[in-house]
């Protein structure tokens, strides 16, 4: 039913077949999830957001407008960005620009006649598969404090052997005007035998706990007491600590670069300045294997938004992409290094659909720095990609 999304979208932010299935759960199970106000609330959202034409596109027949990632943040919030992120290990542009490319096809493809109505969701359970198990921590739950909860969960209220059927009545969400309807829900009764099953599990660890400790009480009375223990000698994590917070640091201020960066793009339009259309795009970060032109995966999706913005431009425009590089290093290894990462960009800003005859490149080494070359902050400046248009 998803496979060409999931493939389509996987291929595109470099995530795995797996964690692009578990995302797109995630937002399933966000859309249905009853405590947040299920279907009506969540399209309402994007409603209060402006983005009340791109729904209607999405329950419609014809084709979906599309929503980027900055839209799918401020609709959604952070912290329920960010908790999909800590769930899939990804950072959270990622995750809001891959559920901006995942939305418009998975609300289409379970609306039914210009509405969201929870049984869609007997249509696509069996697709998921074992991520849609009861069992799978990945896909229940998106653990924000909002209350946001994942697909299984959904699921669940939708289909459960052991529960006895009660009748409710539900408004969904459709395109003008709502409508309502009435179905036969299950509700569940006993809760099933393995509801017992984690209580007695811990009843035995805690058995075992007493008896390990009454044990070691009495052998501790036995045993002289004479004997010192050898100090151990504390570890010194200090150099591990600093490692992980420059880490922690450098990521923090990437994604504070790339926020930046997509509200300067997404400020554009067809009738802004050359200057302005230069100065967003040089706040774009690019990254790049260490002494290298390889393109990490992690700046596909700012490439994205990189792409579509030059498609904007004024007709006749003409884009020279230049390659920077920190002094670090042999001056004549330093000017090829980024001539590679110029035509790196260019390549990949051809793949996205950019005309490859309006774009040209040069790499200009270390010259022009724009930071101080004796810090690892200047440094990290001077490595860059900037633009030249004319």
């Amino acid at each position: 039913m998803f496979e060409s999304l999931v493939s389509q979208v996987g291929g595109r932010f470099g995530l795995t077949e797996d964690k692009t299935k578990q995302l797109l759960g995630l937002l399933i199970g966000l859309i249905f999830n009853e405590g947040r106000g299920g279907p009506t609330a969540f399209l309402q959202s994007f409603r209060d957001k402006g983005l009340g034409d791109v729904v209607a596109s999405w329950l419609g027949t014809g084709d979906n407008l599309p929503v980027n990632g900055s839209q799918i943040s401020n609709v959604l919030g952070s912290d329920v960005i960010n908790s999909f992120g800590n769930r899939l290990g990804l950072p959270g542009a990622t995750v809001s620009d891959a559920a901006a490319a995942l939305l418009p096809t998975a609300v289409s493809t379970l609306a039914s006649n210009g509405t969201l109505e929870l049984g869609a969701l007997d249509r696509i359970r069996g697709w998921f598969g074992s991520l849609w198990d009861d069992g799978d921590a990945a896909v229940r739950t998106a653990a924000v404090g909002a209350g946001a909860v994942g697909a299984s969960a959904a699921a669940a209220t939708a289909a459960a052997v052991d529960r006895e059927p009660v009748t409710r009545t539900t408004t969904t969400e459709s395109v003008p005007p709502r409508t309502t309807y009435t179905t036969t829900q299950p509700e569940r009764t006993s809760g099933g035998w393995w509801k017992w099953l984690l209580p007695l599990l811990a009843l035995l660890v805690a058995i075992w706990a007493f008896r390990s400790c009454d044990t070691t009480d009495k052998d501790a009375a036995i045993a002289p007491t004479t004997a010192e223990t050898p100090a151990v000698a504390p570890v010194d994590t200090t150099a591990t600590d600093t490692v992980a917070a420059a880490g922690d640091s450098a990521a923090a201020a990437l994604q504070e670069a790339e926020a930046k960066a997509r509200t300067a793009l997404g400020a554009l339009t067809a009738d802004s300045s050359t200057a302005d259309f230069k100065a967003a795009l040089d706040m774009v970060p690019i990254q790049f294997d260490t002494a290298k032109s390889t393109i990490k995966t992690e700046s596909n999706a700012i490439l994205d938004e990189a792409a579509n913005t030059i498609k904007n431009m004024k007709a006749g425009s003409k884009i020279e992409i230049q390659g920077y590089t920190d002094s670090d290093g042999d001056d004549a290894a330093n000017l090829k290094l980024s001539q590679e990462r110029a035509d790196a960009v260019k390549a990949a800003l051809a793949q996205r659909g950019v005309s490859a005859d309006i774009l040209s490149t040069k790499g200009y080494g270390e010259a022009n720095p724009i930071g101080d070359n004796a810090t690892a902050e200047g440094k990290a400046k001077n490595r860059r990609i900037a633009y030249d248009i004319k």
